[in-house]
């Protein structure tokens, strides 16, 4: 069953539930069914609640699945340079003095920042687009990068699983957390 279908079917449920209770209030003020009546209220009380918690479970589930469909969308996009489905680039700093900050579209709607940022802060993509501006000449720093992105290669599942989980916790694809307000609340909250 798909999850729209089990979505409908807790709603259908649930105001059968409701109906039961209703049905057990009117019998629970009907002096010689007094006891029958208060006790199938009871019931539909316990059932009601426990019919809203699996229809919660079954709507985060489609929210989740809905997520990791726009995400998948997104690397499809990159994969292909459809750039009008990929979500909007963020706009770091660049400074209007570097030689190449501006002439090689590094940064912008359809550049390589565009194609390459995945990063859900802005500071995550600022600092990428310092390294794509400003690349190191330590090749120890070089190499230590390169071992950790060829670790996260390696390791597909965990990046799709971090990235559902952030866009999760974020609320949106496209949208970047602020860095500084990440990290205040980190530091108030040990």
């Amino acid at each position: 069953l798909s999850l729209d279908k089990i979505d409908r079917r807790y709603i259908w449920i649930r105001l059968f539930i409701l109906v039961l209770g209703i049905i057990g209030v009117f019998l629970a003020f009907l002096p010689r069914l007094g006891n029958l009546g208060l006790g199938c209220l009871l019931v539909s009380i316990v059932a009601f609640v426990i019919a809203v918690y699996f229809h919660r479970n079954v709507d985060f589930s489609r929210q989740r699945a809905a997520v990791a469909l726009r995400l998948a969308a997104a690397q499809a996009a990159r994969l292909e340079l459809n750039w009008s489905s990929l979500p909007a680039p963020p706009l770091p700093r660049v400074n209007p003095d570097h030689p190449f900050g501006f002439d090689l579209d590094l940064s912008g709607p359809r550049s390589l920042l565009h194609l390459v940022d995945t990063a859900l802060s802005l500071g995550g993509s600022q600092r990428l687009m310092d390294w794509l501006l400003n690349p190191l000449p330590d090749t120890s720093k070089i190499e230590q990068r390169q071992r950790l992105l060829k670790e996260l290669a390696s390791r597909p599942a965990f990046r799709s699983r971090l990235a559902l989980n952030g866009a999760l916790a974020q609320g949106s694809i496209g949208k970047h957390w602020q860095s500084q307000s990440i990290s205040s609340w980190l530091s108030t909250h040990p």
